[in-house]
């Protein structure tokens, strides 16, 4: 007599997050799937947007869909669940992920990409400010914040500050300044750019901050030196040297910090709440539990918050999903120590840095970088993840 056949029940792999090595890796186990394993795609959002295409979406370069990566298709495409839910909590020992509306998720392995959320301990920062990050939902408060200043700028002026001189920082100060510009309210909108203790582009060298800063002043964007700002009022940021400046509207642009319920998990963090991972993009405290992107803080290393280290760490993550399933030795990731930078600057211009290295600013370095980046949103499209709206 035939004995009956049993299915062997297939593991699980939760994703959490829709970063740009989660959505990488996806789209490799969309060629080649994982065998006997069932993954689970958790997201804020059905669409993920691509942050290096984020300047220009502000300044009206792109559409909003532009930029975006379609999660659901995605999934559908590898064969994984996609659901779009809010994490809130880990059970470690009981292998588990918590979301908002109380149900949960069980696991054998668990990815994060869950990115960062801006450091809003300044006083005053979460009640009076517009924070860029999560990206995944800054479209909606930008427009909201465009529509606010279309209203304003009927019957008055309206001044509008960028605190953090970063690259991100500096890049959406000048696609502010170019979407005002296109929009016709350059002569009631005025704009500041605030720079922390550590000065314009503090990473950048003498020449790219030459030209930056000559691109702020054509743009009408005034810099502010003022050591940071160490609190925020209705209407007011006050800077660590006494000066006050006035600002209707403030973008936030500050360092990143980590999702506050990573570090209430028990993973290994580290002394910003990131999650400390090894080599194999592991945490070093939970083996069965992987992290990359800028929610990941790599022991031994100092990465910059970049969405190029995303990038490179989701080949590594990907075998590495194919090495513990299979009982496999894992990869190692080696992080570069020197990579590219395209800086734009509001118009179709761009800059490239790398280390010592420039590329004079120029109409040719944006066409580049533009280029780029609809290689990489197309990479998605071509493999019927997403459809033109």
């Amino acid at each position: 007599m035939a004995q009956p056949v049993h299915e062997v029940a297939a593991r699980q792999l939760v994703m959490v997050g829709g970063g740009h090595s989660h959505a990488l890796a996806l789209l490799a186990l969309a060629r080649r799937p994982l065998r006997d394993v069932a993954i689970t795609l958790l997201g804020i959002e059905a669409y993920a947007p691509y942050s290096g295409m984020l300047p220009g979406v502000v300044a009206g370069h792109y559409r909003e869909h532009d930029a975006q990566i379609d999660l659901a298709a995605l999934a559908s495409r590898v064969g994984a669940t996609f659901r779009q839910a809010r994490v809130v909590s880990l059970d470690l020992p009981g292998r588990k992920v918590r979301v908002e509306d109380g149900t949960t998720v069980a696991f054998d392995w668990l990815s994060l990409d869950v990115g960062s959320t801006p450091d809003l301990e300044t006083p005053g920062a979460r009640e009076h400010t517009v924070p860029v990050k999560p990206v995944s939902s800054f479209q909606r408060r930008w427009e909201q914040m465009l529509a606010r200043l279309r209203a304003r700028a009927v019957a008055t002026s309206a001044d509008v500050a960028v605190v953090g001189a970063g690259a991100g920082g500096v890049e959406l100060a000048l696609a502010v300044a170019y979407r005002v510009a296109s929009e016709g309210l350059s002569a009631r909108v005025r704009l500041h750019l605030l720079t922390g203790a550590s000065g314009l582009l503090p990473t950048y060298g003498g020449r790219v901050r030459a030209v930056v800063r000559n691109a702020l002043g054509e743009a009408g964007i005034r810099l502010h030196a003022g050591g940071g700002v160490e609190r925020v009022s209705t209407g007011q940021l006050h800077c660590v040297d006494g000066s006050v400046v006035r600002a209707d509207e403030i973008l936030w642009v500050t360092r990143a910090s980590a999702q506050p319920w990573l570090a209430d998990s028990g993973l290994a963090t580290d002394a910003r709440g990131f999650v400390r991972i090894d080599a194999t993009l592991r945490s070093v405290s939970h083996p069965y539990v992987f992290a990359s992107g800028d929610c990941a803080s790599l022991d031994g290393a100092r990465l910059p918050k970049a969405g190029v280290f995303a990038v490179r760490q989701a080949p590594v993550l990907t075998r590495n999903f194919r090495a513990v399933s299979a009982g496999l030795d894992l990869t190692r990731y080696v992080p570069q120590t020197r990579y590219l930078s395209l800086l734009t600057t509001g118009s179709r211009h761009a800059l490239a840095w790398r280390h010592s290295w420039w590329a004079p600013h120029g109409a040719w370095v944006w066409h580049w970088k533009d280029w780029l980046d609809r290689q990489f949103i197309r990479r998605f499209r071509r493999a019927g993840t997403g459809t033109e709206r």
